[in-house]
């Protein structure tokens, strides 16, 4: 399979089409894709940590699909545009595709509005045009892991206020 048809295929299907596999919670469990890094302890010492996706879901009408998401990417995220959200408060995280358990695609998505909504990155803070195909991964992104209660309708009034641009432009770039 290729990168674009594999896309296309997550981005057309439907919430319902995703097992999202359950843990006890944020940073308890791993979903076995995970990364080491090493950090400095406030006393100064460095260290090294893992890092893991703490969701993860599988696509039903194929297994050897499947999506990690959440593992942080950059921490606090204080752009401008996400500051329109009632909870100013946002941070940037990995999502991962996987066939046949290879890493075969990774992007970068906004937690917004104190963890209720995720949403594309736009281009810059001048041009807020994001692509239409990765708008749409990353509505189904939060569908998946928000579940039902999260209308597709909430996720065009985030894209509304935060004046995010969906525009036909390719995804992923080349």
């Amino acid at each position: 399979m290729r990168l674009y048809p594999l896309l296309k295929r997550i981005i057309e299907s439907s919430p319902s089409d995703w097992y999202k596999l359950r843990r006890c919670g944020r940073g308890e469990g791993t979903s076995y894709k995970h990364r080491f890094r090493r950090k400095r302890t406030k006393d100064g010492q460095r260290i090294l940590t893992c890092e893991s996706h703490p969701s993860d879901a599988v696509f039903t009408r194929d297994i050897a699909i499947t999506l990690a998401w959440g593992m942080d990417f950059g921490g606090s995220y204080p752009a401008p545009w996400v500051r329109r959200c009632p909870d100013p408060i946002a941070w940037t995280a990995f999502v991962d595709v996987f066939y046949h358990g290879s890493l075969v695609y990774r992007d970068i998505y906004a937690i917004v509005d104190g963890d209720r909504c995720y949403l594309p990155i736009p281009r810059s803070t001048e041009d807020m045009r994001v692509a239409a195909a990765y708008a749409a991964f990353i509505e189904l992104l939060g569908r998946v892991s928000f579940g039902p209660s999260f209308a597709p309708s909430e996720y065009t009034a985030y894209l509304r206020r935060t004046q995010l641009e969906v525009a036909p432009l390719l995804w992923p770039a080349k």
